[in-house]
């Protein structure tokens, strides 16, 4: 903070800001007492259009009974049990797929 008790010209400082200044600077000008409108942009309200298309389901039926789901379950344990979070996670999410997934939701959000 400056004040008048500094040998300085105060005219020569008013139109010049230092580019390094250690600490705080405080800055007073002739328009402190004005109001300074500001113009807020006008939120642009667009409404999503959605595109669906119909497609096939395709869904695999099981019919197998208890004995041989609970093996399956055992043998997914047994796979699981030893990796950690991203390594499980890449076991159901091949590269080709996440590249796949993210290009469609760059695009779906790009529109």
């Amino acid at each position: 903070m400056m004040s008048d008790l500094e040998d300085i010209d105060d005219n020569i400082l008013e139109d010049t800001i230092p580019n390094d200044v250690p600490g705080s600077l405080e800055i007073h000008g002739g328009r402190c007492n004005e109001e300074v409108t500001v113009q807020r942009k006008k939120n642009l309200k667009k409404k999503p259009i959605s595109r669906w298309k119909r497609e096939r389901a395709s869904f695999n039926i099981s019919s197998q009974g208890e004995e041989e789901c609970e093996q399956r379950r055992m043998t997914m344990i047994e796979r699981v049990k030893d990796k950690r979070p991203v390594e499980i996670f890449e076991m159901f999410f091949t590269d080709d797929l996440v590249i796949t997934c993210t290009a469609k939701c760059i695009l779906c959000n790009s529109k």
